[in-house]
């Protein structure tokens, strides 16, 4: 996994086996001979897939008038979600954005989660192991 010059995409290399060759002569077995073995690793090749990755997060509300609040200027949605550890959920948002979103709103976005009508801010666990691997 490799980081790209944009916020939030990140490149994944594989390494794939490209299309079997018949050999010319028949009386060999595929599985058993050497020279098919290095005809199997001439043929891998790499390859790239790009992904993009948004910034997930919950917002615990303790104010469902708040919770609109965050809805509206977050774009995001009402969340049923179970939290982790038995935690209680009261008005529970969820925001899904692009990280280069995340990254031009970031002051607003703080302002609005350090409110004191804010109970828990939660980060989903997929975007803390990306944050960690790199």
């Amino acid at each position: 996994m490799q980081e790209t010059e944009s916020p939030g995409e990140f490149s994944l290399w594989f390494l794939t086996s490209g299309a079997k060759s018949e050999s010319s002569s028949g009386s060999r077995s595929r599985y058993n001979s050497s020279a098919n073995a290095s005809d199997e690793t001439a043929n891998l090749q790499m390859q790239r897939v790009r992904i993009s990755v948004p910034r997930v997060f919950y917002v615990n509300c303790k104010d469902p008038v708040f919770q609109k609040e965050i809805i509206e200027a977050l774009r995001g949605k009402e969340s049923m979600k179970d939290l982790p550890h038995g935690r209680k959920r009261l008005w529970l948002v969820e925001v899904s954005t692009s990280e280069r979103k995340y990254m031009e709103n970031e002051a607003a976005v703080a302002e609005l989660l350090n409110s004191p009508l804010v109970y828990q801010l939660i980060k989903s666990l997929f975007r803390i192991v990306v944050d960690h691997l790199l």
